[in-house]
């Protein structure tokens, strides 16, 4: 701003040299203060070390004259770092990298230097006359905890799932195929800093070899882009793979094959190759064991089921979104007795020009089973029948995810990507009931497109980024069935389908500042649209439905504003999202939303005493629209003996959690502590209300309701012995619900509770003999003034094992017991495993699976619905016995 001079009357000579002076002194003041604050300062240099791979990413930090954090870089693969506009004045440069001491020089910048600064930096395993003193198999650094895999290793595991479980702390869930950290789920795996699986977990745990990993780094805080560095506003945890020097350069991996009684057969295969500018795996597998190749977890990962923006956002509220529009193509059913399957996937990462990257995911796979059971029911009304089922599904899948990447590695970042997914799905279905012969048919068909637009940029201490979502849903499901015999109960032919088409954009612009070291400042402006139609077609209780369409146009847009502190032991963030909803439609509505205006808060503190020392208490409260598959007008035809109705009036669900975290970890005593309690009320929620239209048909009609609650606490506690190889894991959760729900109209509560306790006993000898024990036990009750039902579950199994230097063998057996409302049920399971390695490429292999039940597993299961129970007699996957081998290449 400039004001306007006053001149008194003087003389022109007087006045010319005046005017002269100012200007001279004010240019010359110019030039020194723009010299000064926009110097030209650069760093740049090499760090070399004696033992690391360059692909160690050493780290690079920069320290101003008040000895603070000014900018923190990578070296690229050769150890080079380039460092611009450092500040002139005194500053230190300290090189750091895993399993090394670092290292720090001090330099003086003015003007526009150009200085050099090189760094050597030292193993911190040091060899001193014979006796070789070894650095800790933990390293913590910030928020970086490295493990070196090496020494959690028998030497005898083949892939990586097989050496996590023997990290601190760490824990893969096979079942549920999730990798957990300290009780924190893991979001992703990279490999070598790279997100070559874009999310998926599952595949590098299971496929990646396990002598291939170096280093399995867990970092806290992650952002995927490095403008947000200096910023520890996210809640991802990431794991960093970094490969030995083994894998650069060739293609490393395996092939296993197994065949055996009864026609049983298990194929798999993958191979990785890692090279200077790309990075690929690819993974074929194939069986009829019943083990699924492509499981649920792979569809929700690779559509981006975790954000992958740096947000505040609740991650899981998107896992649970894409659950709901997958679930007609998400089956993980145990209850089967036939199951061929087969997958084949493509994974790579390539950078053909210096700033650019693109990543690519592919998926094909194939699920074809059958399932056969007998079942009895007992209604509240009296009504009693037997339903003998035959069923036969088969589903295909392709999924593609790719990804393009730009940066200019400085101040910039571009993101387009594009996730696309194809399902179909075919069912037959034939029912023997009460003396009715039913055939039925089901047809569904899936697609979507999503395409996203992610734009970076960083200016000082300023951030700016825009988000953009643009997806495309498409749903068909047909359902018919026929009764071949003449029946009061059923029309002879009855036929629907339901058709959702969505498409929905969202927009978010972000602003980040930093006003001083400890703290910074968010403000983001959103906009969401989703515009989407129901419709319904077919028959209805034997009358033809006229063609039923609900299009619907929902708007949310909202601000958010908050506050964070993110250095120090004392963090939080606290703030607010303020959501501005509306919903339209071209034709008559029933349907609304409320509130209008809705304030969400943000709000979480944590006390860190340590990387491994934290308490974090967190409140969130998310508003969601429901599921379109339960708005719609007219009855729709769910199966043979169910219709669907919906009497939704408010389309918003709204929920709010207050949750508690706890972690302690001293590697060093061996002790990893973890506890969390979470508390949750439903606001507006879908429930059901339920009634019979005729002695076999029930009715079930989409409701709104609230009040209900859940209060869920869980600890575990894991002790590794220094002394012994020996790990005491032991893990409990309790959990506390009450549901809300109707009968023929009238509110129901259904109060529900459940204990779960398991106990782990392993040992990790590399030669010799190894046990483990696993105890388990469960108690679940759920009490309404319509039902009550109790489940008790017991589990106990135990494994012996042998390690020589060539062959390992283990044999197992388990035991399960279930007690339903009085109820016994049991089941015995013995596994045995051989295996012999003729070289260091060639591994034979011998494999027994519940060697009691080779022909035919029959189990029997208890249902407690809310208006009803059964008794189901199920066919199960037999076991089998099978030879092969394992080939390392």
């Amino acid at each position: 701003m400039y004001k306007k001079a006053v001149f008194t009357r003087s003389t022109m000579t007087q006045w010319v040299a005046q005017i002269l002076a100012s200007r001279m002194f004010f240019a010359l003041f110019t030039l020194c203060f723009v010299t000064t604050l926009h110097a030209q300062n650069t760093l740049e240099g090499t760090v070399k070390t004696d033992s690391l791979s360059p692909n160690a990413r050493c780290t690079i930090v920069i320290y101003d004259k008040d000895d603070k954090p000014w900018q923190s870089l990578a070296c690229n693969e050769h150890g080079k770092y380039r460092a611009e506009n450092v500040p002139s004045g005194q500053v230190r440069v300290e090189a750091k990298a895993i399993g090394h001491v670092s290292q720090s020089k001090k330099a003086f910048l003015f003007g526009t230097t150009l200085m050099q600064l090189d760094f050597e930096l030292k193993s911190e395993a040091i060899t001193l006359k014979g006796i070789e003193v070894k650095s800790s198999p933990i390293l913590v650094n910030g928020d970086t905890t490295t493990y070196f895999v090496s020494r959690f290793s028998t030497g005898r595991e083949k892939t990586l799932k097989e050496v996590v479980n023997n990290l601190p702390g760490v824990r893969y869930d096979e079942k549920e195929n999730t990798l957990t950290v300290n009780g924190k789920r893991v979001s992703k795996v990279l490999v070598q800093g790279e997100d070559l699986y874009q999310g998926n977990v599952s595949t590098p745990m299971e496929n990646l070899p396990a002598a291939g990993v170096e280093h399995f780094k867990v970092i806290d805080n992650y952002s995927e882009y490095n403008v947000f560095s200096g910023f520890q506003s996210s809640n991802q945890t990431v794991v960093d793979l970094s490969m030995n020097k083994s894998m650069h350069g060739r293609l490393r991996g395996q092939a296993e094959a197994l065949g055996g009684l009864l026609n049983k057969a298990n194929a798999r295969g993958s191979g990785m190759r890692l090279g200077k500018r790309m990075m690929t795996n690819i993974i074929v597998a194939g069986n009829n064991t019943g083990e699924q190749t492509m499981k649920p977890t792979d569809i929700v990962n690779i559509n981006g089921g975790y954000n992958e923006m740096l947000s505040t956002d609740d991650p899981m509220a998107s896992i649970r979104k894409t659950f709901d529009d997958y679930a007609m193509m998400l089956d993980y059913r145990e209850n089967i007795y036939r199951r061929n399957n087969g997958m084949a996937s493509v994974n790579t990462v390539a950078s053909p020009i210096k700033n650019l990257k693109i990543l690519w995911n592919g998926i094909v796979g194939t699920d074809c089973y059958r399932i056969k059971s007998i079942d009895q029911y007992e209604y509240l009304g009296g009504l009693t029948y037997t339903d003998s089922t035959h069923e036969q599904q088969s589903k295909q899948h392709f999924l593609s995810n790719i990804k393009l990447k730009f940066s200019n590695q400085k101040n910039m970042e571009l993101m387009l990507s594009n996730r696309s997914y194809l399902g179909k799905t075919n069912g037959n279905t034939d029912r023997m009931l009460q003396g009715l012969d039913i055939d039925e048919l089901t047809k569904g068909k899936l697609a979507t497109i999503n395409n996203t637009l992610t734009w970076l940029y960083r200016h000082g201490k300023n951030v700016f980024s825009y988000h953009a979502d643009l997806n495309l849903l498409i749903n068909n499901h047909l359902y018919r069935f026929n009764t071949r015999n003449a029946s009061p109960l059923f029309a002879p032919h009855l036929r629907s389908e339901m058709k959702i088409n969505r498409l929905e954009f969202a927009g978010s612009a972000q602003y980040v500042r930093r006003f001083a070291h400890d703290y910074f400042v968010r403000l983001a402006l959103r906009h969401k649209l989703q515009t989407f139609s129901t419709t319904i077609k077919g028959d209805s209780l034997g009358t033809n439905n006229p063609f039923i369409e609900k299009p619907l146009r929902f708007n949310d847009n909202g601000a958010e504003l908050s506050l964070n502190k993110d250095q120090g032991k004392f963090r939080f963030g606290l703030g607010g999202v303020l959501h501005l909803f509306n919903i339209r439609s071209s034709q008559q509505l029933k349907l609304n939303v409320s509130p209008k205006i809705a304030l969400a808060p943000l709000f979480n503190i944590t006390y860190r005493a340590s990387m491994m020392h934290y308490i974090e208490l967190r409140l969130k409260s998310t508003y969601q629209p429901m599921s379109q598959n339960t708005l719609f007008d007219g009855p729709y035809i769910a199966d043979f003996k169910r219709m669907n109705f919906s009497q939704i009036d408010n389309i918003l669900a709204h929920t709010t959690e207050l949750s508690a975290m706890q972690a302690y970890g001293n590697f060093l005593k061996g002790i990893t502590l973890f506890n969390m309690v979470a508390l949750s009320y439903n606001h507006n929620a879908l429930t059901y209300d339920y009634s019979m239209l005729s002695p076999m048909i029930s009715r079930a009609i989409s409701r709104n309701a609230s009040g209900g609650k859940a209060l869920t606490a869980s600890s575990m506690i894991e002790k590794k012995m220094i002394s012994i190889p020996l790990n005491i894991r032991l893990y409990g959760v309790i959990s506390l619900a009450r549901s809300p729900f109707f009968y023929q109209g009238m509110a129901q509560t259904s109060n529900s509770s459940a204990l779960n306790l398991n106990l782990r006993l392993k040992t990790f000898y590399k030669r010799g003999f190894n046990g483990e024990l696993l105890a388990g036990a469960a108690w679940a009750s759920s009490k309404s003034d319509m039902l009550n039902s109790r489940q008790n579950d017991y589990l106990l199994s135990a494994e012996l094992g042998y390690i020589a230097n060539k062959w390992q063998a283990t044999a197992s057996a388990g035991q399960h017991w279930r007690k339903v409302n009085g109820t016994n049920l049991g089941y015995t399971a013995l596994r045995l495993a051989m295996e012999y390695d003729l070289n260091k490429h060639l591994r034979l292999r011998l494999v027994a699976q519940d060697m009691l039940n080779l022909k035919q597993r029959l189990m029997q299961e208890r249902i407690v619905d809310n208006y009803f129970t059964g008794t189901r007699n199920i066919h199960y996957m037999p076991g089998n016995v099978m030879v092969g081998a394992m080939v390392t290449f």
